[in-house]
Parts: C-alpha cells; structure tokens; sequence
C-alpha cells in the first residue's frame, strides 16, 4: 500500500482493536470478577460443649454485586522452626474447618468458620513439639494452645470462587491471622466485625 492515507486508517483501525481487547479484558478482570472480603481478626470465645477451652472463628463475605458459586475453602497454619532449633524453616499444615465448600454465596451474605486444630491429622507429626501433639490427641487443641507453643506461627485461609454469570474465577487469600488478632468476642451477625464479650466464664 502506497497510499498514506490506507496507512493511516490501519493504524487506527489496529490501534482501535487493541484499545477495545484491553477495555474488554480489563473489565473482565476487575469487574466481572467475583469479590470476597475476609475479617481483619479472629474471635475467640469460651464454650462448654466440647473438650476445648475456647472456639475460634473467622469470616468472609460476599462484597461483590453478584453471587458466588462453587466456592472451595482451606485453611493452613504456618509453623516457623517446628523442630525450635533456631532455623528459619516454614512448615505447612492443612487445617481441618467446620466446612470446605459452598454451592452458593450470595451478594452481602457472611459466612462464619472455626479452624479445629483439634481434629487437624495433618499436625500429627514428630517434628512438631511434643506438648501440641499430646494436646491434639486430647483433643484439647485450640488456636491459642499453638500460639503459646509457637509465638510466631500464623494461619491464614484461601477460598476461590467463580462468578455466576461472567464465570471468572478468583483466589482470595485473607491475611496472616497472628496471636494479636485475636480478640475475645463474637462476630455481629452479618458483618465482618466483632463485639466485646463483656463477661465470660472459664
């Protein structure tokens, strides 16, 4: 093609597809895509209907406009220096929660989860402290009971999702649950907050 004028109108012509593919897969993938928003802490409350001095629980909800379907949950607590002989060494346990899956999750709704260290096999191992695994076969196990073996150990949840109608899925990670985000209380029904417990009993 000679003509500069031809020239012109197919670099517009490319430009204006590219501009239009990149309008189109930025809107796939920042509004189209399913939303789930995890709590910032985890509550911690006494109960009297199992072996275990207290539950501990997080949440996530739905923030996005549509509802979420086939969302798959795990749950892993991170040991650093299992073996506490001054390593920086990382150790990965699946832990085992109240639930692992939903067909469905709808826009504004909050789901509520206990990790259950107690019933977690995957702790079951020789090179994790020995008080943890005796208290785990006791089924005695809390979250705090592998804080205080392991001040520096965290867990942390996944969840991934896909939208109902656009079918984009998502991995969601919430943050690094440390001991300091635990605070005693229940979370407010439907939201991702917790309210004090003004008394408990041991």
């Amino acid at each position: 093609m000679n003509d500069p004028e031809a020239w012109i109108f197919l670099l517009l012509g490319m430009s204006g597809g590219f501009l239009l593919s990149f309008v189109f897969w930025w809107w796939i993938n920042h509004r189209l895509v399913p939303e789930i928003s995890f709590s910032e802490e985890l509550s911690k409350r006494p109960i009297e209907y199992d072996q275990q001095e207290y539950r501990h629980q997080f949440a996530f909800k739905n923030t996005g406009a549509r509802s979420i379907i086939n969302i798959r949950i795990k749950a892993r607590l991170v040991i650093t220096d299992p073996r506490k002989n001054g390593s920086l060494e990382l150790n990965y346990y699946n832990i085992t929660l109240s639930n692992y899956e939903f067909f469905e999750l709808e826009p504004e709704r909050t789901i509520f989860m206990a990790p259950l260290l107690a019933q977690s096999i995957g702790l079951e191992t020789q090179i994790l402290d020995e008080a943890l695994t005796t208290s785990r076969r006791a089924n005695t196990l809390t979250l705090e009971g592998v804080f205080d073996i392991y001040p520096d150990s965290f867990f942390y949840v996944q969840a991934i999702g896909t939208d109902i109608y656009s079918n984009a899925t998502k991995v969601f990670q919430s943050k690094n649950y440390k001991r300091q985000d635990v605070r005693l209380g229940v979370f407010k029904r439907g939201s991702l907050n917790i309210s004090a417990l003004k008394a408990h009993r041991k």
